[in-house]
């Protein structure tokens, strides 16, 4: 076990976070800009979601990047990209100028995103990465949660674009700490990371498809509940307010469920079981959401029960992952997983409008949530699940 793997989380989960806080500014400040530049619901929408686009693309370059020139050197310049995209939009004053300010900060955002999962990934091992990646994947919604309740309190207090500003110092944060006090895992042996796709055998995209998949249903699922379970309670009767202040504690509970995940998996006979106890919990009581009374109860139990598996998941490549090709394979598992976010709320909306129920989204989210287990089933058929290990305390 690398001594100093622990002090090399702290530093790449702060990074993290800074994504988190950058990604929910513009919902955070949506009314201000909408206000300031004449938008509508659907341009604050798009403007949202343009810093997930870039994902599709630069996943895949971006952990090939990390092989050739280095993951840290790849990460200081996403985090770069980061904050000039964070100013660019903090002084923005047309949303053309806006919305490629996202797409830079999205690009930035990518290649922090991949490497920092593939660099977790290279610092730990069996069932103490499942833990590690736990807190990696917490960063996330914390710096949602962060933007949630600072942005709109500073705008409101001084402007849009002062809030803005505060993505750039966050993302500033993580570069400097980076770059001061973060250093490579040292290696029993030199690894010459492969730059090519061939590198990867049949067998291994086969293997890796199935690694990815996982991730990208989980994510997928929990991207449609948190657009459209609010609109649920609406339709329920529940005020605007009401809405969102379930939707945050959710949130909330879902982080605390991440790491009581990566803290069971790693004391538990087996990671897979807390894995498939999570998604199995999330998807009933998503269904319980639908059919049973007392909605907002079994809405904080989905959040309770939520992330249980995220650790396992997001930990599923670099179980099957060789370390020369594990840059780019992180690339693809990313890629998997922006288009899913990406495809996911049209599809669901999709639904709903066929349909006509508000609860179809709800019903896709619980049955993608579901997919999982059978395909990590058949994942492990040809693999094997993480051994007990005995000297992990």
């Amino acid at each position: 076990m690398a001594p100093g793997r622990w002090r090399a989380l702290a530093l790449l989960t702060l990074a993290r976070a800074s994504m988190g806080f950058q990604f929910q500014s513009a919902a955070a400040v949506a009314p201000f800009l909408a206000r300031e530049f004449g938008l509508d619901n659907t341009q604050i929408g798009l403007l949202v979601g343009l810093y997930l686009l870039p994902g599709i693309a630069v996943a895949l370059p971006g952990g090939m990047l990390g092989a050739r020139f280095g993951d840290r050197r790849v990460v200081l310049f996403g985090l770069a990209l980061m904050s000039a995209g964070g100013a660019w939009l903090a002084l923005a004053d047309d949303y053309a100028s806006a919305a490629v300010a996202r797409l830079l900060s999205g690009t930035g955002a990518v290649l922090l995103n991949v490497l920092v999962t593939k660099m977790v990934a290279d610092w730990f091992e069996e069932r103490e990465r499942v833990l590690a990646m736990s807190v990696l994947v917490n960063a996330w919604p914390i710096g949602i949660c962060l933007a949630l309740f600072t942005l709109g309190p500073v705008a409101e207090a001084h402007s849009s674009a002062v809030a803005l500003s505060t993505t750039v110092l966050f993302a500033a944060i993580g570069l400097a700490t980076l770059f001061a006090a973060y250093r490579d895992p040292p290696l029993t042996a030199p690894v010459r990371a492969s730059l090519s796709l061939r590198a990867i055998s049949a067998r291994e995209w086969w293997l890796l498809l199935l690694a990815s998949l996982p991730w990208m249903l989980f994510n997928g699922a929990y991207a449609v509940i948190l657009a459209f379970l609010p609109l649920y309670l609406l339709k329920q009767g529940y005020g605007i307010g009401a809405a969102g202040s379930v939707m945050a504690l959710n949130t909330l509970l879902v982080i605390a469920s991440v790491q009581v995940g990566g803290i069971w998996a790693r004391h538990a006979r087996s990671a897979d079981s807390v894995a498939y106890v999570g998604l199995i919990l999330y998807a009933a009581s998503l269904t319980a959401v639908l059919l049973l009374p007392a909605a907002l109860f079994w809405i904080a139990i989905a959040g309770l029960v939520a992330g249980l598996a995220a650790g396992l998941l997001v930990s599923l490549p670099a179980e099957i992952l060789r370390a020369d090709i594990r840059a780019q394979g992180m690339g693809i598992f990313y890629t998997v997983y922006y288009a899913g976010n990406a495809l996911y709320p049209p599809v669901a909306g999709w639904l709903a409008d066929v349909s006509g129920r508000a609860t179809a989204p709800i019903w896709f989210a619980a049955g993608s949530a579901l997919a999982c287990v059978p395909v990590i089933g058949l994942l492990r058929a040809q693999t094997r699940p993480i051994a007990r290990l005995t000297n992990t305390r």
